[in-house]
């Protein structure tokens, strides 16, 4: 108190101004501690953002790559299956001429056998044609039309003859589909049977039910069943008594064909 000429000292308990210091120093400790952590935390996001960044950017090269490498191997396997095309239709083209080839050496094989076929008919028809002739000098006229009908019965069978072997000619198609098997041993038979009568083979063949059907294509089918008949007449054909037996059996949805 200057104007007094006063000094007044205020005294106060150790006690207390030791709580108050205290209780600033664990205030100031415990910002400080916050200002820290929120330092620390700021300074680690920051990291793990450009740690991320930099993962990102990894990956984006990353999947960069990996999508160069799929549209390469993309590529690639199409080209593949392009190849594996083409080479799967040049196979099934080789495998049709070689088909075609095998039919037409065979064709060249029975030519005697053909000929005899057709010559034994074309006599015949040589023979009605002349009797025919004889007959209108004389006028018998019912014998001249018993003569036409003998006539077109060989015909027929002319052409049934020719039509058989021009369905043995024929391509593959390369259609799968259901055909009946009798049809088709029936046919195979009938090309072969001029040999199988010149070998003298006692030929034998199971009753095919007309109704059953496989899953094939008839042209390579027939070739299959001509080839077996040609093998068996070869490979009895030096036998005292030859003899072929050819067997179907169903075994569920699978159909059997042997040649024995």
């Amino acid at each position: 108190m200057s104007e007094a000429g006063w000094r007044l000292f205020a005294l106060v308990p150790t006690r207390l101004v030791i709580y108050f210091t205290a209780k600033l120093i664990v205030l100031f400790s415990v910002f400080y501690v916050l200002v820290c952590l929120v330092v620390f935390s700021w300074k680690r996001t920051a990291e793990a953002r450009h740690e991320l960044a930099g993962i990102n950017e990894k990956l984006e090269h990353l999947v960069d790559e990996r999508t160069i490498e799929l549209r390469e191997s993309n590529t690639r396997l199409r080209e593949i299956i392009e190849k594996q095309q083409r080479t799967e239709n040049t196979l099934k083209h080789t495998q049709n001429e070689l088909i075609q080839a095998g039919k037409l050496a065979m064709l060249g094989e029975m030519a005697a056998g053909i000929n005899h076929e057709l010559n034994q008919p074309l006599t015949a028809m040589r023979i009605y044609i002349e009797n025919m002739q004889t007959l209108v000098q004389r006028g018998e006229l019912d014998g001249i039309s018993q003569g036409a009908a003998e006539l077109l019965k060989l015909n027929k069978m002319l052409a049934k003859i020719a039509g058989q072997y021009k369905i043995f000619s024929r391509k593959a198609t390369g259609n799968i589909g259901p055909i009946r098997l009798a049809e088709i041993v029936a046919a195979s038979i009938a090309i072969m049977d001029n040999k199988l009568t010149k070998a003298a083979i006692d030929f034998r063949v199971d009753d095919i039910s007309p109704e059953l059907q496989v899953a094939a294509d008839s042209i390579p089918l027939e070739q299959i069943i001509i080839n077996l008949l040609n093998n068996a007449i070869q490979a009895v054909s030096a036998r005292p008594t030859p003899c072929i037996a050819l067997t179907v059996k169903v075994l569920g949805d699978r159909v059997d064909i042997e040649v024995l």
